[in-house]
């Protein structure tokens, strides 16, 4: 099963591609991203979260489709991201009382996730759910810039995005690290976790990145 996910942060502007990447999958809302999902027409699995940023007039009329609500409005110490991660994996038998171990937060690192409204709007929710990226190779963010976001601690190849912006954010010391089908290609670079590469442009139809040893967010132009 696939999955994907709409947070209450910010877009890119909705079209026919972003139909075809969501297709199949199976659709949760993490409170206010229910408002987008309705903007649009689309009927989610679930909504969950404390329902603080959802407008009424939303839930009422999921209510009225049957799709299921989660209401998180007491104290928790989970975001509504964290919180719509978990019930994909465990729904509400794991989420009763807002009390989550360590194991359930872990469990979802294996899931295919795609996830809307992870950037954009307050920065420390948008740093935040970067960081979630390094819990699960598997999941990806369309940011509002309309860029893919995603984590990498080995390889990773790139089809198809000639002449697209590239950039590499270390979050460790990376040792060997090798870019080719780019404008700017490295090989056996050591770089520091301080420095980021940023505004590459990839040259090939297959470009590809590697490393030795460490982790990095990658960010390309759709």
């Amino acid at each position: 099963m696939k999955y994907c996910v709409f947070l209450n942060g910010e877009y890119p502007e909705f079209n026919d591609y972003h139909c075809e990447l969501i297709k199949d999958r199976k659709i949760y809302c993490a409170d206010g991203g229910a408002n987008f999902a309705y903007r649009h027409g689309i009927i989610p699995h679930a909504i969950v979260g404390d329902l603080d940023s959802v407008n009424l007039e939303v839930l009422d009329y999921y209510k009225s489709k049957n799709v299921e609500i989660y209401d998180y409005s007491s104290d928790k110490d989970y975001t509504d991201f964290s919180i719509a991660l978990i019930h994909i994996c465990k729904i509400e038998d794991v989420c009763m009382n807002n009390r989550f171990e360590k194991e359930e937060i872990d469990f979802y690192q294996d899931k295919d996730v795609l996830v809307f409204g992870a950037t954009g709007g307050r920065i420390d929710m948008s740093i935040a759910n970067a960081k979630l990226l390094a819990n699960n190779k598997n999941m990806k963010y369309i940011t509002h810039n309309n860029e893919l976001m995603y984590y990498v601690d080995k390889e990773d190849e790139i089809l198809g995005k000639a002449n697209k912006r590239f950039s590499l954010i270390p979050l460790s010391d990376l040792e060997e690290l090798n870019l080719e089908g780019f404008i700017y290609n490295l090989k056996d670079k050591d770089i520091s976790r301080n420095i980021s590469l940023v505004s590459n442009i990839i040259k090939d139809d297959v470009a590809r990145v590697n490393v030795k040893k460490g982790d990095m967010l990658i960010v390309v132009e759709i």
